[in-house]
């Protein structure tokens, strides 16, 4: 397995866009993770005057939001790069047309942005597919579906309630190099440093928005 690993995470499962990028390393045996960049660009205000989330709306939001967020992830994640070179892109200009054609506004930025920058040094795309709004999913699915033509980069799909999950194993300080993922099968002592280790197998009790899984 890879002892290194640089991931471009993709989210827009509700009312907040945000790209992140992360940098793994040490493999499964001695995992730490570092956040290289984290944008997130909320839709509170616009949703405020109805009382809740529209769905057609958090589309269009994040149709206009991903190209943006994504630039500033790469430039904190020093990860940005331009290039004149745009010929091998525009080769797959009609793939990218068929994923986001129900993008509209997104593919006009995509058009505009992704071929004027290389290909950045990452190793895979993670994208929510669930659970959330329909009509949100889609947008970021499509976009990294987008990126993973254009870049050759492969996805991974995440459950967005699986993540909630994970965010337990981060270390108390909230530091993700700190990451918690305890691999021996040995039972540790509850009087050790590692008493606030998460055990396996357990059982996780979620209760998120309109969805509850155990």
């Amino acid at each position: 397995l890879a002892t290194k690993m640089i991931i471009l995470a993709i989210e827009t499962s509700c009312d907040e866009t945000s790209v992140a990028i992360i940098e793994g390393k040490g493999g499964l045996k001695n995992p730490s993770f570092e956040i290289l960049s984290n944008i997130v660009l909320s839709q509170v205000k616009i949703h405020a005057h109805w009382g809740g989330v529209v769905p057609m709306m958090a589309k269009r939001e994040h149709q206009k939001n991903l190209i943006p967020i994504l630039k500033k992830a790469l430039i904190k994640a020093e990860l940005l790069k331009p290039t004149t070179v745009v010929g091998s892109q525009n080769r797959q200009r009609l793939s990218v047309l068929a994923i986001l054609n129900r993008e509209p506004e997104l593919l006009e930025q995509f058009l505009k942005f992704i071929p004027t920058i290389k290909i950045p040094k990452i190793d895979v795309i993670a994208v929510t597919v669930g659970p959330g709004l329909e009509p949100a999913l889609w947008v970021g699915v499509n976009f990294a579906k987008a990126l993973a033509t254009v870049w050759n980069k492969p996805i991974v799909a995440v459950n967005h309630m699986e993540g909630h999950i994970a965010a337990v194993l981060l270390g108390q300080n909230g530091g993700i190099s700190n990451f918690q993922f305890p691999i021996s099968k040995k039972i540790q002592n509850a009087n050790s440093k590692n008493k606030n280790k998460m055990q396996f197998p357990a059982i996780a009790l979620l209760v998120s928005g309109g969805h509850t899984e155990l």
